[in-house]
Order: C-alpha cells, then sequence, then structure tokens
C-alpha cells in the first residue's frame, strides 16, 4: 500500500483534484478526533458505504485508521472491488495532528459550521424557548415548524410543531402558513437545522416574521417547558395554489444564487467519460423516491443531504446531481446550500418525470464479489440450529446489543473479528446476524476466510425475524462494556437523555466551530449576502 504524509495530504486537499479521504475507524474512534474532510465509512459497513459514496474507482482514495490497523484489509476489499489508487495517511490523526493539522471533534462538523456561520454572517433572528412559549400564552398566531425527520419528531417534539423537515420547508410552507403575518418559528434538536431551516424561507424572501429557536428541543427542555412524544403532526399534500407560490420563491433562490440546471443527456456524457465523481441524489420524500425513481439514484432527502452531505458524498470535488418533481422548489432549496458550501450541486431539468433514463422502484444491490459465498438461512432454521455448538454472533450495533440480542449470542464487531477467534474454533457452525445486512454479510464473509472449515451462515432478517419466529432474547445493559464500544460516541450522548451539562457542553462546541474552521483554512464557503 502507497503511504502519504500528512504535510503531502494538506498540499492535495487544497488542489483541485477529486480525492476522497477515508476514514475507516468505527463511529466513536472517529467521532472524538477527525480531520474536516474525512468521510467515515467504518470497516463493518465499509464495501456498501465505499461504492456509494466514491462512485468513480478510478478516484484517489487515501485511507486513514487507528489502533486497529484495518487499512491492509480495507484495501484487499478496495482492490477486488476495482479501485486502483489507494494511499493510506501514514501515522493517521497523531502525524496529521504534529503536523499542524486541525483535528475535529463530533459528527457533521462542516454543516454544523456552515451553520453557525450563517448565523454570524447572516444575522439569522431567533428566539429563546421561554419568547416563543410566552407568544403562544398570549394566543398570539404562531406556528412551529419542526425542521428535523419526521422519526425525530415523533420521537419528542415541542407541543403542537409541525414535522416539516428542512428540504421540504419551502415548499409545503405556503400551505401552513396562508397570512403573512403568521409568525413563524423553526426548531430541531439543537442549533443547526433550526438556523439552517429559518434562513431558507428569509433568503427565498418569505413575508412572514421568521425565527430560529434558539437551542432547538433541548433548550425547550431546559428551560423547563414540557415536551410531546408520539406526535401525528405532519405536513399534508401540496395544493396546485401552494405550489405555485413555492416556485415563486424557489425562483427567487435561483436568481440570487445562479443555481445552475443539467440536462439528463449530460448527466449520461459524464457518467460515461468517467472523468468525475457524479452523485444521483433525490432529494424528495422517501414515499416518493419508493413509488419510483430514476434507476442507479439515492435517497437523499433535502434537509438531512445539506444537514450530512459528506455521508453520502465523500468527493468534494464531485457533481452532486439533485433529483426532484415539479415545481423543483426541494432541489433548489437544497442546491442553494450546498453551493454556498463549496459543492458543485445542480438541479436535474425536468426531474423525474423527464428522466429518459429508467424509473425504478427497486434498485439491485451493488455487486460485491466476496458475499456470493456467504449463505443466508431464515429465523426458523436458525433457531433449529441455535444451541449445542452452535456460535450465534451478534455484529449490529453494540447499543442495540445491549437493548436486546437473540439469548446466548456474543457481540463482535468486523475490525475486531479475532476477538472470538476462539469462540470460532471450538464451534461446529456459527450464525450471523444484525438488523443491518450489510455488517452481517460483511463479517461472515470475513469468517469464510479465516475459517474456510467452518459452517458460516447469516440469520435473514436478523433479530426482527429471530423474535417473530418465537425465538428467545436477553438484555445485557453493561455488556459490552464501554471500551468495546468503538462504534457508539459516547462524547456528550446524555444530551439525549436530559442531561443539562452534555447539552451546554454541545452548544458551546457548536459555537466553537467556526474558530475552527477558520484555524483549518481548507473550506470553500460561499455566503450568499
Amino acid at each position: 500500500m502507497n503511504e502519504i504524509s500528512a504535510t503531502e495530504l494538506m498540499k492535495t486537499i487544497s488542489s483541485d483534484e477529486e480525492i476522497a479521504i477515508v476514514d475507516i475507524r468505527e463511529k466513536g474512534h472517529f467521532g472524538l478526533e477527525h480531520l474536516l474532510h474525512a468521510a467515515n465509512i467504518p470497516f463493518s459497513e465499509f464495501e456498501p458505504g465505499i461504492l456509494l459514496q466514491v462512485p468513480r474507482r478510478t478516484t484517489r482514495i487515501v485511507l486513514i485508521d487507528g489502533i486497529d490497523s484495518v487499512a491492509p484489509r480495507a484495501e484487499e476489499r478496495l482492490r477486488e472491488l476495482g479501485y486502483v489508487t489507494i494511499d493510506r495517511l501514514t501515522g493517521g490523526v497523531d502525524a496529521w495532528r504534529d503536523a499542524g493539522g486541525e483535528v475535529f471533534i463530533g459528527e457533521d462538523v462542516t454543516p454544523k459550521a456552515f451553520g453557525e456561520i450563517i448565523e454570524e454572517e447572516l444575522h439569522t433572528p431567533a428566539l429563546n424557548p421561554q419568547d416563543v412559549a410566552a407568544l403562544i400564552g398570549k394566543g398570539e398566531d404562531v406556528v412551529i415548524l419542526d425542521g428535523r425527520t419526521w422519526p425525530e419528531h415523533q420521537g419528542v417534539s415541542i407541543p403542537g410543531s409541525i414535522s416539516v423537515p428542512n428540504g421540504e420547508l419551502l415548499l409545503r410552507l405556503p400551505d401552513l402558513v396562508k397570512d403573512p403575518q403568521t409568525t413563524v418559528v423553526v426548531t430541531c434538536a439543537g442549533r443547526t437545522r433550526s438556523i439552517i431551516g429559518a434562513q431558507t424561507l428569509i433568503n427565498a424572501g418569505v413575508e412572514n416574521p421568521v425565527y430560529a429557536l434558539r437551542g432547538g428541543t433541548q433548550a425547550w427542555r431546559m428551560a423547563g417547558l414540557s415536551l410531546h412524544n408520539g406526535s401525528t403532526n405532519r405536513f399534508a399534500e401540496v395544493t396546485p395554489e401552494g405550489a405555485a407560490r413555492a416556485e415563486a420563491f424557489a425562483n427567487d433562490l435561483r436568481r440570487k444564487t445562479d443555481i445552475p440546471d443539467i440536462a439528463q443527456a449530460d448527466v449520461e456524457r459524464i457518467a460515461a467519460e468517467g472523468q468525475r465523481n457524479l452523485y444521483r441524489l433525490d432529494v424528495r420524500t422517501r414515499e416518493e423516491f419508493d413509488d419510483g425513481h430514476i434507476a442507479g439514484s439515492v435517497h437523499a432527502p433535502g434537509g438531512q443531504l445539506v444537514q450530512g452531505v459528506i455521508r453520502w458524498c465523500a468527493v468534494r470535488k464531485g457533481l452532486l446531481v439533485l433529483i426532484d418533481s415539479a415545481p423543483f422548489v426541494r432541489a433548489v432549496s437544497a442546491a442553494h446550500w450546498l453551493r454556498q458550501m463549496g459543492y458543485d450541486a445542480r438541479v436535474l431539468q425536468g426531474g423525474v418525470a423527464g428522466a429518459t433514463a429508467q424509473v425504478v422502484q427497486d434498485d439491485p444491490p451493488p455487486a460485491i464479489p466476496s458475499l456470493t459465498s456467504v449463505a443466508q438461512i431464515d429465523a426458523d432454521h436458525a433457531r433449529r440450529l441455535h444451541g449445542g455448538k452452535v456460535l450465534t454472533i451478534d455484529v449490529g450495533a453494540s447499543m442495540d446489543y445491549r437493548h436486546s440480542h437473540i439469548a446466548g449470542a456474543v457481540w463482535a464487531i468486523r475490525p475486531r473479528l479475532e476477538a472470538v477467534s476462539a469462540l470460532v474454533r471450538q464451534a461446529d457452525s456459527i450464525i450471523v446476524y444484525s438488523a443491518v445486512a450489510a455488517r452481517a454479510l460483511l463479517f461472515a464473509a470475513d469468517l469464510k476466510r479465516l475459517f474456510p472449515d467452518r459452517d458460516v451462515c447469516v440469520l435473514d432478517g436478523g433479530l426482527s425475524a429471530w423474535v417473530a419466529a418465537g425465538g428467545e432474547v436477553e438484555t445485557t445493559p453493561h455488556a459490552p462494556p464501554d471500551e468495546a464500544c468503538i462504534d457508539y460516541l459516547f462524547w456528550a450522548h446524555d444530551r439525549q437523555k436530559g442531561n443539562d451539562a452534555a447539552t451546554l457542553q454541545y452548544f458551546n462546541w457548536e459555537h466553537g466551530l467556526p474558530n475552527q474552521i477558520n484555524r483549518d483554512g481548507t473550506s470553500e464557503f460561499r455566503i450568499l449576502k
């Protein structure tokens, strides 16, 4: 494997070369320290992740690993998939830091820093929870729009708020808020999506008074205000009148930010030339995507795409083709932010309806050669095998294992497969399972490589199928121990459990991101004034 030094990588990042910096450590290790432009594709789910996030096989890939030293294994998998230019950062994150590089904590750092800078430079109006509660208490005309995903909103929300994920805000607002005097408050769990959601409406020229809720649901709770569980408040279908008004807002954004279209023929030409990483990103709702989408496109709802673009696109210099349905408001809304973040984002002319490519409901899974030899069994078969000299291995998320797993199953993770080697040698058969099928299949394939004489199979449907078949489960709240849970980021995690100190720590981290971004010096933000 070729090695690249930290100083060489610093020069490459600032060039026009398409490069993918891929940190293959698990989420817990990545979240504690990483490079700004590193995409986290954990080795546990490496092959499907790399195919999604680095589609061009001739892209230069720089791998970053850590104490588990999985880069050589990752290189083998990359070669099998047809990738040809693979480097490894010598010394990993420690070498980067020693060379004067900035190191970041947390996840989705670039979009969160971008949100903070947007608030600083554009002075996004914001209200404290107490102010919003007081307006509601006085009977003022106020609507609270929750810019998070639907499952997040259902989990916990501000009473009376409506779920309108940020990518849908501009399209759905005209039908939700008909009076231009109504005060609109955009909220999320913390800060970023509140800021971006509110500023989206302001940038588009919405007449209403628009504010971000400062600190979102977490600040609402800290203010002693009640939260709601199980909300059913969600946006409705778009009316023709609402669509026309939303399109006018989107056209205003187009004029301000010069968002280009791209024809389907040009997309196909660029794909055929193979000189750029091409991302076909469908920004509509999951229901619309499942009902029919352009073959080869992936679902990337606009709000979440802006919030975590590197989860879809590991190559900053790639071409992002945003796919929508008329009147293309969601694609324009997302593109106007992505372009300000430095991405080449364009709106597909004609969207899904105008596509010359095949429109499908399902795409075949990516071809991963090593998985063809992995056998799958159903839950009834697994129950018949269970016990005796059969080893059952849960390779899903460590926190999910703590909550519930097949009785007697052990937990393991792909980078540390050797931890269960002794148990594998003692077993006649091994059953591997996970809620994420790829994790189980990849782990099982690795087991087959190391132990070709063992009968290794994957439980189709994972724990859900096991439970449905009447299989026994158990809970282990403290196993695996914290130090083994390298797939979980413990940093500030207690903010989700109502811990005020952890919440303040998280808010302070977000406030400090712009200074870190400035020190790093490699971002390409172009803020619309």
